[in-house]
């Protein structure tokens, strides 16, 4: 994520921690999508620095970003982290867990972003825009790792992994 909130990273150059990624067109969104995958086979993908999804090897999702709220997996549900600024240079991150209901919706709205790319991928309604490597095929190896996030679920508690 980029240091400032505002920042437009340009994750294709800079993620190199994927060894396969993807910058995708997906009409009728706006910015273009990137679809990542590490060498531990953990998956990513960014709407923008306002909507992100982190999974492990198996589809779980570990963390999120939603509208500056970190989200992340543990060992009771899902928490929402906020940062309470307190000047400059002086933040505290503020922790709540996500009731059932909370985690319904939250599931709800991430199994519709995540079902709308799988299906514009499908489709061939997604143009890829830039891709490392630049040969092969890496949206076959990036749409398997997408259809493993569906139906949505939790990856264990993150931490020492």
């Amino acid at each position: 994520m980029a240091r400032h909130e505002d920042d437009r990273e340009d994750l294709i150059a800079e993620a190199k921690a994927f060894v396969m990624r993807a910058e995708l067109a997906v009409p009728p969104e706006i910015e273009p999508i990137l679809l990542g995958l590490r060498s531990n086979g953990w998956f990513s993908v960014y709407w923008n620095a306002n909507r992100v999804f982190h999974f492990d090897e198996q589809g779980g999702l570990r963390r999120a970003f939603l509208e500056g709220s970190l989200y992340r997996s543990g060992t009771s549900g899902l928490a929402r982290l906020v940062r309470n600024r307190r000047g400059i240079g002086a933040s505290e991150l503020l922790r709540s867990d996500l009731t059932a209901a909370e985690l319904a919706v939250f599931f709800a709205d991430m199994q519709q972003s995540l079902e709308f790319v799988a299906h514009q991928l499908a489709a061939g309604e997604a143009t890829v825009l830039r891709q490392v490597p630049e040969e092969g095929d890496v949206v076959q190896d990036l749409r398997k790792a997408l259809t493993k996030t569906l139906p949505p679920r939790l990856a264990g508690p993150v931490g020492r992994r």
